[in-house]
């Protein structure tokens, strides 16, 4: 008999590794508001970033890749996740919360007792066109496991 195990929800892990780990630097920094949802672009905007910085976690495009080693017994396992950052402070606060992430992804790179993976790998930032007065970027993040053992069962 099978037993049930919980398939982890990166965006969900993602969001509460940022709370949790988040160092405002004496208010230099201070935790933006961090929401684990896929909406398109336009619904961001209907958050009021006057108040707050957003980081909104979401499943990249390309999601999960599994790729099957040996007797397909074995895989690697890659997801893919994206983070949206959101300022109306200044084009100096988006690189902060940024650098923030980096910080957070890269300490958090080996602990597997909070995320379910071997890695989360920090893959890298673009500063994007701004509109509206809004500072915005998306920083890349992956969960990787490497020779996941997949029992095949009738």
């Amino acid at each position: 008999m099978a037993t049930y195990s919980a398939e982890p929800i990166v965006p969900e892990i993602l969001q509460s590794m940022l709370q949790d780990n988040w160092q405002n630097y004496g208010g230099k920094v201070p935790l933006p508001q961090v929401v684990s949802v896929n909406v398109d672009e336009e619904d961001q905007y209907k958050y009021n970033f006057q108040g707050k910085d957003h980081v909104f976690v979401q499943v990249d495009p390309i999601g999960e890749q599994a790729t099957a080693r040996d007797t397909y017994r074995y895989w690697d396992i890659d997801f893919n996740t994206t983070i949206h950052l959101y300022t109306m402070s200044s084009r100096q606060r988006l690189y902060d919360l940024k650098s923030e992430i980096r910080r957070i992804t890269i300490y958090k790179m080996h602990d597997t007792t909070t995320n379910g993976y071997q890695l989360v790998r920090y893959k890298g930032f673009t500063e994007l066109p701004s509109t509206q007065k809004v500072w915005r970027g998306i920083i890349r993040v992956a969960f990787e496991s490497n020779r996941v053992y997949y029992a095949i069962e009738a």
